[in-house]
């Protein structure tokens, strides 16, 4: 293990957040050397001139800051401060400079994340020092959620492994409540580099930007351990929008799966496979829960390992006598070849394939028409016929030219965003998909099935876990389908055309949906803010109001 100072799990970037270096932050920080860049800011080693101690202080990037995410930063990082656990950094001090710095001042740690003892090492751990690990983090996690602090970033670069004498894996947490400091991203987390979080450990509803619980740092703490015991987390390589596909579908390899050579023991899998099940409703719901059944694997563990280089012991297949008996199938017995029994296969006469049949005429030998056609060759005249004249048709009418598909999202530019929604088709089957570009005109849908292409297709949009009502349907055209993805790790999909928007209710809720989903504001000329069935058609962009009657009214 390597012996470095506490830098958040990134690496140092020259020439970049070195702007701080030599300066008195807030007149109480001396920063005196750079410690690492990550993606929501720098980490500094500075000395505290009241306590004259080294510190770490993480300063903010400033682009991710405005009044919302200031004061939000300011609350968690008060609450942060609460966290007393021997599992969390200590977090001393924090605040806002006169010139706009946002910063954080923790205990100063000596040793390396788990994501660089996990490469070090290069193999997976034993499940009983993964279970220590583990364990560890759970202490964190109940004291925080204790206290209704969500971490929202676990994962092994958050981990800090110390150098500490006669402790081996003695580990504190990180950056507890960052992601929720800078602020929440909202209902649709963008594709494109997902600012809060690290998608392979992030869970589906997360990445939904659902509403979110302790089942959410859960499923992180999960996905840790099976990197732990696997070497390699469960979905690697894959890119934001498949590796959400596959957590939504509950698609989680097992540990052999990932690793032939991993220790596997009864139950493990199933436990993996339940704390990382797509629905929150479905996992541990506390830490106590999670503590539990993991507590419960272990101690099957050290009863009765199973692994490849120790395989279960056979089961009897009967008995002799009262005593059971074992049954072992032996291999067939292979005569060996002596050196006189050789001589007498060498020298039998190999089998010779037969030759190849003459077709003949009938009553003709094959002699006379060896290499010879059986037919002479009869000579075909052509005749040369004079062309037809034709008229011309006359010229079309000028059609004003139609805008390019490209002209057109220009026009209305697609947001690209991810969103959870179902695909309903008219026999009633129902397939999961991902919306990731989405504007006024059409979208893109990530989803392993695919309709045909000229189908209309019924898809219902969710709403989000704090928002009560009615589910919003938009009915759409399928105008182009992927079948096989051009990039590496990409997903099936299909591009549609939006034709007419349904949903029930208040007004408002439609409105802010179209907001959302296309970052423009719904045409309304409605007086009317209630309705038993609201119709928006997109190619005349008119909003329609109780188009359904009563029958026998």
């Amino acid at each position: 293990m390597g012996n470095a100072p506490h830098g958040h799990g990134a690496g140092v970037q020259s020439g970049s957040g070195a702007y701080l270096l030599g300066r008195i932050l807030d007149g109480r920080y001396s920063i005196t050397s750079l410690l690492g860049v990550g993606g929501m800011g720098t980490v500094y080693r500075a000395e505290q001139f009241s306590m004259h101690r080294d510190v770490a202080v993480k300063v903010v990037r400033q682009d991710l800051q405005n009044e919302n995410s200031v004061r939000r930063f300011l609350t968690e990082a008060r609450a942060a401060s609460r966290l007393k656990s021997p599992h969390t950094v200590t977090v001393f001090d924090f605040g806002r400079t006169a010139d706009d710095i946002l910063f954080i001042a923790m205990e100063l740690l000596e040793g390396c994340t788990l994501a660089a003892a996990l490469r070090d090492e290069g193999k997976p751990f034993e499940l009983g020092r993964a279970a220590g690990i583990i364990n560890q983090v759970l202490n964190s996690m109940e004291e925080a959620h204790g206290l209704g602090i969500l971490h929202r970033d676990l994962k092994p670069d958050n981990v800090f492994l110390l150098d500490i004498a006669g402790s081996r894996d003695f580990l504190k947490v990180l950056d507890f409540g960052v992601a929720k400091m800078l602020g929440d991203t909202p209902h649709g987390t963008t594709v494109t580099g997902v600012s809060f979080g690290t998608p392979i450990y992030m869970s589906p509803e997360q990445m939904m930007g659902r509403k979110l619980g302790p089942s959410t740092d859960l499923y992180s703490v999960a996905i840790m351990l099976f990197e732990l015991l696997a070497g390699a987390a469960p979905l690697e390589g894959l890119s934001p929008v498949e590796n959400a596909m596959k957590k939504i579908e509950a698609k989680i390899p097992t540990l052999r799966e990932v690793n032939p050579r991993v220790e596997v023991v009864a139950g493990l899998d199933a436990f993996l496979q339940r704390a990382l099940a797509p629905d929150p409703a479905n996992r541990p719901p506390d830490v106590k829960t999670f503590r539990a059944e993991f507590e419960q694997v272990v101690r099957n563990a050290r009863a009765r390992p199973v692994s490849p280089d120790r395989p279960e012991a056979p089961t009897p297949t009967g008995t002799v006598r009262g005593v059971p008996v074992v049954t072992i199938e032996r291999p067939a017995r292979v005569p060996r070849l002596t050196p006189r029994s050789a001589s007498r296969v060498a020298a039998r006469p190999a089998i010779q394939p037969e030759a190849p049949l003459d077709v003949v005429a009938p009553g003709a030998t094959p002699q006379a028409f060896r290499g010879k056609p059986l037919h002479p060759p009869v000579p075909v005249r052509r005749v040369e016929e004079p062309p037809v004249p034709r008229t011309p048709p006359p010229p079309a009418p000028l059609q004003p030219p139609k805008p390019s598909r490209a002209a057109e999202r220009r026009v209305r530019p697609r947001m690209t965003r991810l969103s959870s929604v179902v695909c309903m088709c008219a026999d009633g089957a129902r397939h999961k998909a991902l919306v990731a570009e989405a504007s006024e005109s059409g979208g893109y849908l990530y989803c392993q099935w695919l309709p045909n292409l000229g189908d209309n297709v019924s898809i219902l949009f969710r709403p989000s876990d704090d928002v009560v009502g009615p589910a919003i349907i938009i009915v759409a055209r399928v105008v182009r389908i992927v079948d096989t993805p051009v990039t590496p790790g990409g997903v099936r999909g299909f591009s549609v055309k939006w034709l007419v928007l349904r949903t029930q209710g208040h007004l408002t809720r439609l409105q802010t949906f179209y907001k959302g989903r296309f970052g423009v504001e719904l045409p309304v000329t409605s007086t009317h803010t209630e309705a038993r069935l609201w119709e928006f058609w997109f190619e005349t962009r008119i909003l329609h109001r109780d188009v359904v009657r009563r029958t026998g009214a």
